[in-house]
């Protein structure tokens, strides 16, 4: 938590770092719990932990953050809900979950009248 004051802002080494070193922790909660689920969810929890995700995660994530154009933030979610039965669902619900987490709240997100 940062409070403001007259001093000089943040140094960009702190702003940076502190979210890396909750990402690394969080890795290393989720690899810590790793044998509670199947042989495969552990392998892809291992390479998301280590930075590396499928094509189609990617995909939406950009998606989402980036493209105004609904046609294709769509193409994005139906090729990541097309992985495995309900594995491409349960991923697009853990992004999305960590987006709304990790982003500052918009200001425009009070109820339309």
């Amino acid at each position: 938590m940062f409070v403001k004051t007259d001093a000089l802002p943040p140094s960009p080494v702190i702003v940076t770092t502190i979210p890396l070193l909750i990402v690394t922790a969080l890795a290393a909660m989720i690899t810590s719990r790793i044998r509670r689920t199947t042989p495969i969810a552990a392998h892809y929890l291992r390479l998301a932990a280590a930075g590396h995700y499928t094509e189609p995660l990617i995909g939406l994530r950009t998606a989402l953050l980036c493209e105004d154009d609904c046609n294709v933030v769509d193409a994005a979610l139906q090729s990541a809900l097309a992985i495995g039965a309900t594995s491409g669902a349960d991923t697009v619900s853990g992004l999305v979950a960590g987006l709304l987490a990790w982003l500052p709240p918009a200001a425009s997100a009070s109820p339309a009248r």
